[in-house]
């Protein structure tokens, strides 16, 4: 009873998260979004980062389906080659090459999806594994989170940090790149989807699970979005940074309600 009161008064994924507009994509609502879309049966396999943190909190798991993540390891490029092995180990391989465009046409069975998340970070450690997909004919829905780089190093960089300090992130810190997915896509022959703003995400959710075959799907999220519940260190008023206790998670609550919702009192309070 008290775990569905904190569910209910703290939700992992608000009605703001999931509003429609001009915004980019928030990836709480992209996520829940997705997994309300996806089958019962389905197969999804997760990288790092945003996938697998914001994916860990915001996935709905249905009957019969299965969630793989590399949680704790955090293995950059897993995403795509766990899909696989994912596919071809539930046996979903598509029995016939659809026509000459590889993932464009009708397989001969519809098997439920077999789902990727992957990150623009992550999958340029395995591009390779685009064409894996297209030579075994593989129906992989590949859903990529473009959020313009690294972005758990760009909340710990600005979480501790001075604002003009960005190191390794993306175009912003001026020293990592990164090429055009739609031209990577179109180069390994996949279909290719975009959602660049929360108005198009149900839309082109819904025509990449209805695609027969594999698909590539990119979802432009907003690189200011924060990872939330998380342990974080707390920057006090005169800057000192300080570690709270793991049930003291960011965004901080006001102490009074950190204590509301604590059954043993802390030997500090």
């Amino acid at each position: 009873a008290q775990c569905i009161k904190w569910k209910e008064k703290y939700p992992v994924v608000s009605e703001n998260q999931r509003a429609t507009g001009d915004a980019p994509v928030n990836v709480y609502g992209f996520i829940r979004a997705l997994s309300d879309k996806a089958h019962e049966g389905s197969l999804t396999a997760v990288s790092n980062g945003a996938c697998c943190v914001a994916g860990s909190q915001a996935w709905h798991i249905k009957q019969g389906s299965r969630f793989i993540i590399n949680n704790a390891v955090a293995s950059m490029g897993y995403g795509l080659p766990a899909a696989i092995g994912l596919c071809v180990s539930g046996k979903r391989q598509m029995e016939k090459a659809p026509g000459n465009v590889p993932g464009a046409a009708s397989a001969e069975k519809a098997y439920p999806d077999t789902i990727c998340l992957e990150g623009d970070g992550s999958i340029m450690m395995n591009l390779q594994e685009l064409q894996t997909v297209v030579t075994n004919r593989l129906p992989i829905k590949l859903f990529l989170i473009n959020n313009q780089g690294y972005h758990s190093i760009r909340i710990t960089q600005s979480n501790i940090f001075s604002e003009h300090t960005r190191v390794g992130i993306g175009p912003e810190s001026g020293d990592l790149s990164f090429p055009s997915f739609e031209k990577l896509a179109g180069a390994f022959g996949w279909p290719y989807l975009a959602a660049r703003r929360q108005s198009e995400m149900d839309e082109v959710i819904g025509r990449a699970l209805a695609t027969e075959g594999f698909v590539f799907c990119e979802i432009f999220t907003d690189t200011q979005q924060v990872w939330e519940p998380k342990s974080s260190a707390k920057r006090l008023p005169d800057g000192t940074l300080v570690s709270p206790p793991l049930e003291d998670l960011a965004p901080f609550l006001p102490r009074e309600e950190v204590l509301g919702n604590l059954f043993v009192k802390p030997l500090n309070s």
